[in-house]
């Protein structure tokens, strides 16, 4: 079967901490890609074990998935939580 390129929003999620990180992208569910944050790759890489991810939606063009991210990291105002690990409340390039 072959996975045809979506965007999509997502949500890693520690199970030690609960702590979160939200983001986007354009590829399929199961190409492996974490996030674009270097700053949580390096958490996720150091016990990637730790954590899960949760699509939050799906069936996107790019530009909607990027659009969604923005939406919600901006209404959790997840920057300045410390819920999670994203350090900005704008999205990447998704």
């Amino acid at each position: 079967m072959i996975m045809k390129k979506q965007g999509f929003v997502y949500m890693w999620e520690s199970k030690i901490n609960g702590m979160k990180y939200i983001g986007s992208h354009y590829g399929t569910l199961c190409d492996g890609y974490v996030s674009s944050s270097n700053y949580f790759n390096e958490i996720y890489n150091k016990n990637s074990n730790h954590y899960t991810r949760k699509i939050l939606y799906s069936d996107m063009t790019r530009e909607e998935a990027v659009s969604k991210e923005q939406e919600i990291l901006c209404s959790i105002d997840a920057a300045n939580s410390k819920e999670y690990y994203n350090l900005h409340n704008y999205s990447g390039r998704g």
